[in-house]
């Protein structure tokens, strides 16, 4: 060992603690000096034994003698240099040291296990309390049925019966615009406070419409084509302001389109298939609001109108839809970014329950909803929801009343929102909110 850098009796007794595992603050609690005093004695340790870890400094110290191998426990010291001494010293602090993280430990663990007993002692009675008072006969149909419409609640009924509107949730609160009516096509604008559980009028739109969605990007609502009051297919592009209520207008689509599906995805528009008047499309037409461009940038599978559109991911959902040729089943994930890049853009998923068309669809917490629309009879669809994970649809909860076609559907926190539609009995007014995620409460025992 090199004379000059020989540690010193304080740096030994450092790197001894070092060896157990202690760290900066119980080394510095054991010999009764601050931590930042550790700290440099331990810069100088390292220095001076060539190392840049506490593990290094271990290793080397123990084939210099100066600390025991592991499972040693006593060691034969010369008790000329007063090493003795300081072996013994060492031992006491060791002690000092290691016991109250092995008694912590022990009562950490000891406090899990009687949690977990206790937890499994309270299931097993709460099965058995449960068995004990199970009625022989389970639930009758009408009783599940009452259990499940409380997770529906009214609202207050929009101002007017609606379906075929565009709408979208700007901060906290649900805006709808135009649609169809008893009178027609509407140029309304209704914006729904989620707070106060109020409707307010806005500007109206510059042309009644109806068929027609819209979409937010960035702080601007875009409203592309649609039907107006004529029953005249339309190529503009309307958009709206709602911090200053105000409306303008913005490029023409490259042809007239009605009845299409709508995604805002990655700062741009994207506008799936639809009806020009006279045919079904299978265009997907992009818009980017900073350059103010159209763009044909892809196909569907096959032409339709009426479907329904969402983002999940990076993926878009598209569902159903009818053409001349009926009503699609169909269910495709499309994927933006492999278009670009010249790949295979579209991947097949399960199929819905059965053929839909007029429906809308949400995602709220990474699964799809889908509520409202007609099967190619002409008969309101049940709400559905679509599982991700297991890439499998399932009916959910009924509302109280029927949905009809092209209902305004928008998610909020953990519920989904329904307004309006076009039922047996005529365009709907009705509001109403699902509970489709619960937070559940487990009480836990301390």
């Amino acid at each position: 060992m090199i004379e000059e850098n020989e540690l010193s009796d304080r740096e030994i007794e450092i790197i001894r603690l070092v060896a157990t595992g202690a760290s900066n603050k119980e080394i510095a609690n054991a010999l009764f000096i601050s931590p930042n005093t550790v700290k440099v004695h331990l810069r100088n340790i390292f220095s001076k034994l060539g190392v840049l870890s506490r593990t290094e400094a271990t290793m080397t110290a123990i084939r210099m003698g100066l600390v025991d191998s592991p499972g040693i426990i006593n060691r034969t010291t010369n008790t000329m240099d007063g090493s003795s001494e300081l072996d013994t010293n060492w031992q006491v602090q060791q002690q000092d040291i290691l016991t109250p993280i092995v008694n912590r430990k022990f009562l950490f663990l000891s406090i899990a296990f009687g949690l977990i007993i206790l937890v499994l002692l309270g299931f097993l009675l709460n099965r058995v309390l449960s068995n004990s008072n199970q009625p022989v006969e389970s639930l009758s149909e009408s009783e599940l049925e009452e259990l499940s419409s409380k997770r529906w609640t009214p609202l207050e009924n929009l101002p007017l019966g609606l379906s075929n509107m565009g709408f979208v949730r700007y901060e906290n609160k649900f805006i709808i615009f135009g649609g169809s009516n008893l009178d027609g096509n509407s140029d309304s604008l209704w914006v729904y406070d989620i707070d106060v559980d109020v409707w307010a009028e806005g500007k109206k739109i510059p042309k009644s419409l109806k068929d027609f969605q819209a979409a937010i990007v960035g702080e601007k609502i875009y409203l592309p084509g649609g039907i107006d009051e004529s029953n005249q297919t339309q190529t503009e592009l309307l958009v709206y302001n709602p911090r200053e209520n105000s409306w303008e207008v913005g490029p023409d689509l490259p042809v007239a389109i009605s009845a299409y599906s709508l995604v805002s995805f990655e700062g741009k528009l994207f506008l799936f298939g639809g009806f020009d008047g006279q045919n079904y499309l299978d265009t997907i037409y992009a818009y980017d609001p900073v350059l103010g461009e159209w763009n044909l940038f892809g196909n569907l599978p096959e032409p339709k109108a009426f479907s329904s559109a969402v983002v999940l991911g990076s993926q878009v959902h598209i569902f159903g839809g009818k053409s001349e040729v009926g009503v699609f089943v169909n269910h495709d994930i499309y994927y933006p970014q492999r278009e670009l890049s010249g790949e295979t853009a579209w991947e097949a998923a399960a199929d819905l329950p059965e053929g839909r068309y007029g429906m809308n669809s949400i995602v709220l917490a990474d699964m799809i909803y889908t509520a409202g629309g007609y099967d190619k009879d002409g008969n309101s669809l049940p709400l559905i929801q679509y599982l991700p994970p297991k890439n499998s649809w399932v009916e959910i909860d009924s509302p109280p009343i029927e949905i009809g076609f092209s209902p305004a559907v928008l998610p909020y926190e953990t519920r989904l929102y329904i307004f309006g539609g076009l039922r047996s009995d005529g365009f709907s007014d009705q509001s109403l909110v699902y509970q489709a995620v619960y937070t559940i409460l487990v009480p836990v025992v301390r």
